[in-house]
């Protein structure tokens, strides 16, 4: 079989190929030859798979510039088995597609999910098992960059699970005390952490902001107004001379 009967390869045209298709298979196609290389099919065939020494580019339709055939996607329904575009523009056609249909792309997955859960559960394992120090670096990387802002909406998260309101009602009750504790005064600038929530563990209701010690001192007592005027009394008596209190 000789080169020129061989090169009809790119000539033939399934019958589901289009015209415009068939015309860039076959012209479009240039070959650097070596000179003193046999050009049988055999060597053809050869140099296809890149274990001879012929360097093939092609001219992609879209970016109109000729790319090595390594820059070109597999696809076993062509008939030279790659990808109409180059990689580079097959890229962009899927980004472009995934931004302008990203509901519809967001609703079709939703819905899989919904009828796979299992399926999508064990995909999700694998893929983190698989991945696990890419997911590691990935994760620290985004906190490193977003650092406050992470903390902001975990915060948010606490007082809205823990104490019903949200981190911006939080700040106004801290605007509202002056930044201090409603017991002792002490401002929350002077303090290693901020105020405390505190609120009634029967009701749920939230009375104020309070320092750390303030909070653990009436959360000992209970919250029992009781225990916490006999403990006052306990101490005015202590402070006083032994002769008064004979």
């Amino acid at each position: 079989m000789s080169w020129r009967s061989s090169s009809s390869y790119f000539s033939r045209r399934p019958r589901y190929q289009s015209e415009h298709d068939s015309e860039h298979s076959a012209t479009i196609i240039r070959t650097e030859r070596v000179k003193g290389m046999n050009h049988g099919a055999k060597d053809f065939h050869a140099e296809r798979r890149g274990q001879g020494k012929m360097t093939e580019t092609r001219r992609c339709p879209k970016c109109k510039a000729f790319k090595p055939l390594a820059q070109y996607g597999s696809n076993a329904a062509r008939e030279d088995g790659l990808q109409f575009y180059c990689l580079e523009c097959t890229r962009f056609y899927f980004r472009e597609y995934k931004t302008k249909n990203r509901h519809k792309i967001k609703a079709a997955a939703s819905e899989w999910a919904r009828n796979h859960p299992e399926s999508g559960r064990e995909k999700a394992r694998l893929y983190r098992k698989r991945h696990e120090q890419k997911i590691r670096a990935r994760t620290k990387a985004l906190y490193a960059e977003n650092k406050d802002q992470i903390k902001a909406l975990l915060r948010n998260y606490k007082y809205k699970r823990e104490f019903g309101i949200t981190l911006s009602e939080r700040s106004g009750m801290a605007a509202e005390q002056d930044g201090r504790c409603l017991i002792c005064g002490t401002h929350e600038g002077d303090l290693t952490e901020r105020l405390s929530v505190d609120h009634d563990h029967a009701t749920k209701q939230v009375r104020g902001l309070l320092c750390r010690n303030c909070n653990h001192g009436i959360g000992n007592f209970h919250d029992d107004p009781d225990l916490l005027r006999a403990a006052a009394i306990y101490l005015e008596r202590a402070r006083k001379p032994k002769e008064e209190i004979a």
